[in-house]
């Protein structure tokens, strides 16, 4: 018998289990007539093997589920999947309709809110040459609450801009024709920019003050716009005479 019950832990050496089959009775392990050690042994061995499988499975079953949430695979697929190497016939085709309808959906927001602020100058072009004044005309979509001002500035004032004109332009009506004045005399040879800026209700109070002031005191001055619900659409054009 062994002296302490530490030693009914130590595993078996080769040639200590005899394997005994007699006839109609089952098979019976003993080592030195150490049956009990033995048998509690290989219970401790067999039980740590099956809660090793069952742990292992289920971290597999887990992972997949929670890899698969996004597609909305059911835990029936998974367990199936557990059986066989296969992938089902719908995968493809299933994960080819979750990336159109997000390409669509993407388009459709970005479509409308482009349709909502966007902004366009057709005249002048990229580089032409202008003088005094130029003829401008574009498009403005603008939604309520949303203002579209003509600026112009040299290029080297930014981000300062002169005032040109408020645009009336409306959800219905998008298309504008204005008039940018650019400069004196010593700016000739000069690039200067000229641009359609979109605000909020209350950068267009501030800008609608500075220009009713300039109006009142002829004496137009820059403004530095930072507050946009939109960038800018701006060309750049040089002035060659005046």
């Amino acid at each position: 018998m062994p002296n302490s019950f530490a030693s009914a832990f130590n595993p078996p050496r080769d040639g200590d289990l005899i394997a005994h089959c007699t006839r109609g009775l089952p098979c019976r392990y003993t080592s030195n007539g150490n049956t009990a050690r033995r048998s509690f042994w290989i219970a401790v061995q067999l039980l740590f093997s099956g809660c090793s499988k069952i742990c292992n499975m289920a971290c597999r079953l887990l992972r997949d589920w929670t890899q698969s949430l996004g597609a909305g695979l059911p835990l029936d697929y998974l367990r199936r999947r557990q059986m066989t190497t296969t992938t089902p016939h719908y995968g493809f085709p299933r994960l080819l309709a979750h990336f159109a309808i997000t390409i669509i959906l993407t388009g459709l927001a970005c479509s409308d809110a482009l349709a909502q602020t966007a902004c366009t100058i057709i005249q002048p072009t990229l580089g032409q040459l202008v003088g005094r004044e130029i003829q401008a005309s574009g498009t403005a979509r603008v939604v309520a609450g949303q203002h579209a001002w003509l600026v112009a500035r040299r290029s080297d004032f930014s981000p300062h801009w002169w005032l040109q004109r408020k645009l009336h332009v409306n959800e219905v009506s998008p298309g504008w024709k204005s008039v940018a004045a650019l400069g004196g005399p010593q700016d000739i040879g000069w690039d200067f920019d000229i641009a359609v800026v979109i605000v909020a209700t209350d950068s267009n109070r501030r800008l609608q003050e500075h220009w009713d002031r300039g109006v009142e005191t002829s004496d137009f001055k820059p403004i530095a716009i930072r507050e946009t619900v939109a960038a800018p659409c701006t060309v750049t054009v040089r002035k060659s005479r005046h």
